[in-house]
């Protein structure tokens, strides 16, 4: 059986071009709800999206990962080897910024959290960040 990582302090998050593409046409695949799942790596490096249904209540300004859903997630990283390395979702009306509510529900310290912003469809935005005790601060985004 794989040894379970350790998800890593991340100092900076490294994105390769195609995931950072896959959370933007998730997020464009249904702009009326905040879409949401998970990222697995090893180290600083990004390599896989667990996409997992929202099932909040109100899934056009919150997002509640699917919980079987999440937990398969997590299970395939550990198959994989990969660690959590990040959380993302989307704002469909709002910036790539987090929210009083996504500050509320924030669980995981040390592990990214992106925002897929989607005020212009046509140029979504993209922000990184990271939970650290009671709040969110930008964290670097290295796109190889």
């Amino acid at each position: 059986m794989p040894r379970v990582l350790e998800s890593p302090r991340l100092l900076s998050l490294v994105l390769p071009a195609a995931l950072e593409a896959s959370l933007v046409a998730h997020a464009l695949a249904t702009p009326e709800v905040e879409v949401c799942g998970l990222l697995g790596g090893v180290g600083p490096r990004a390599l896989t999206r667990y996409a997992i249904a929202n099932v909040a209540d109100e899934p056009a300004t919150t997002f509640f990962m699917e919980p079987r859903a999440q937990l398969r997630a997590m299970q395939a990283m550990r198959r994989r080897g990969e660690a959590l390395l990040g959380i993302y979702h989307s704002h469909p009306a709002g910036p790539a910024l987090p929210s009083a509510r996504d500050v509320e529900f924030a669980a995981y310290p040390g592990v990214a959290y992106l925002i897929v912003s989607l005020l212009d469809r046509q140029a979504p935005a993209l922000g990184c960040f990271i939970f650290e005790g009671a709040a969110f601060a930008p964290l670097a985004v290295e796109r190889p």
